[in-house]
């Protein structure tokens, strides 16, 4: 395989996945992240760091011109891939998704058009731009709604009213959250969450799952936020294989021939097939999708879109180096607002059988915020079973290890809370 001279977008955690099997791969992969220290030292040594802020489409763009990059790859939020794909189209340079692709997540009212002329399932929405037009809108609705930025990403300004005095706090945040000062006022749809994950390849989906994800309800803090990913599901097979064809048909609709692909939707009736798919994205998730889909089935997320972004031919099925489980659980730890102090637990965690991966994202003396959006979780706990059960068991007997000491300032005086993550 030909050395490849790759730029990533972004060295955090969300990209880290791609970072790591880059240089695994023996490529030179180059860096884009103005964060101090955000890169291990050991894996910071292997590659070559562009100190720029992450979003500085204008010096990218500059820097990616003059450098002769085989490829340009990011993951995690929908305005990274925006701006991937916006750059390689400036640069002429390769990736794995189109401008007008890549902006369609960031667009939800022409995704949910999209859908619907596919013949998909969607929740029914409209857009607004004041607190008046989104209460006529709730009302014809019907309350419980759900309110979120129309380009907004990562659950960030997402929230849930159950009668107008909530619509105007929850209205007011997401149009703070929007480039375009609108939000979206959507239905509420009663059921059970679920994310779907995978790679598109040719246009046809191969590796494809779904997990159950659990979230804050709506009356709480984070709604909207996966804190916890279950695989397998008890769905039917013969949903799952809808939800499949499904995601082909959203895919294509989309203009995404070979890509990754992550999902969210609502079952509320798995035998009669009943569901709403609310969001479909060309990119790898930001909860650990790509460690999650391998623990899961054994496929390369990470390096099917490397290569993806090189415009490189491959087998699909040679991605899939690695044994699958039969059940994972991914948790997601949350403080309280403060400083961090200590990480206690986590090696301790780590040496218990069943535990794949554990990942506290602060380091000490970084300022932690309870959770609002995905942003806010503090890292990750990873378990394996033979059984859904099993995996389950070792998680809470992991967590129960791992000891974060926050220093929150109450009545203006610092004081230390010892506490396990919160999940």
């Amino acid at each position: 395989m030909k050395k490849a001279k790759v730029l990533v977008i972004g060295g955090g955690h969300i990209q880290l996945p791609l970072i790591e099997e880059g240089v695994e791969l023996g490529f030179e992969v180059f860096v884009v992240d103005d964060r101090d220290a955000i890169i291990d030292p050991a894996l910071a040594e292997r590659i070559q760091r562009v100190p720029f802020n992450r979003h500085d489409k204008k010096s990218i763009v500059e820097y990616a011109s003059t450098h002769a990059f085989d490829g340009i790859v990011s993951a995690g939020s929908d305005r990274s891939i925006k701006l991937m794909a916006e750059c390689a189209a400036q640069c002429g340079i390769s990736t794995y998704v189109s401008e007008a692709s890549a902006a369609l997540p960031l667009d939800k009212l022409r995704m949910a058009a999209l859908l619907r002329a596919a013949g998909l399932p969607a929740p029914r929405y409209d857009f607004v731009e004041s607190y008046e037009q989104a209460a006529s809108l709730a009302e014809a609705l019907g309350y419980p709604v759900v309110v979120k930025p129309v380009d907004g990403t990562g659950q960030e300004g997402v929230g849930a009213a159950a009668d107008p005095e909530q619509l105007k706090s929850v209205v007011k945040s997401a149009l703070n959250a929007s480039l375009k000062s609108r939000a979206i006022i959507q239905e509420f749809v009663e059921g059970v969450e679920y994310s779907l994950s995978g790679f598109i390849y040719r246009g046809r989906v191969a590796p494809f799952i779904a997990s159950y994800r659990g979230s804050p309800s709506r009356t709480e803090a984070g709604f909207g936020v996966a804190l916890t990913k279950q695989y397998p599901t008890d769905l039917p097979a013969e949903l799952l294989d809808q939800l499949r064809a499904d995601m082909e048909t959203a895919l294509q609709q989309m203009g995404v021939d070979t890509a990754p692909f992550f999902a969210q939707v609502i079952v509320t009736s798995s035998h009669a097939k009943q569901y709403r798919i609310i969001e479909v994205m060309p990119r790898i998730g930001g909860g650990e999708e790509a460690r999650f889909v391998r623990a899961a089935t054994g496929f390369n997320l990470a390096k099917a879109t490397l290569l993806a972004a090189l415009g490189r031919e491959f087998n699909v099925d040679d991605l899939v180096d690695a044994d699958g489980n039969n059940a994972v659980l991914l948790r997601f730890f949350t403080t309280e607002n403060g400083v961090l102090k200590s990480i206690a637990g986590p090696d301790e965690a780590q040496s218990l059988d069943g535990v794949r991966e554990i990942k506290i994202y602060p380091r000490i003396g970084d300022r932690v915020t309870s959770l609002n959006d995905s942003n806010d979780r503090a890292g990750y706990l990873m378990t394996v079973g033979a059984t859904p059960a099993e995996a389950e068991r070792v998680s809470a007997l992991a967590t129960a290890k791992v000891r974060l000491e926050v220093e929150a300032v109450e009545n203006g005086k610092a004081g230390l809370r010892r506490h396990a993550p919160e999940m």
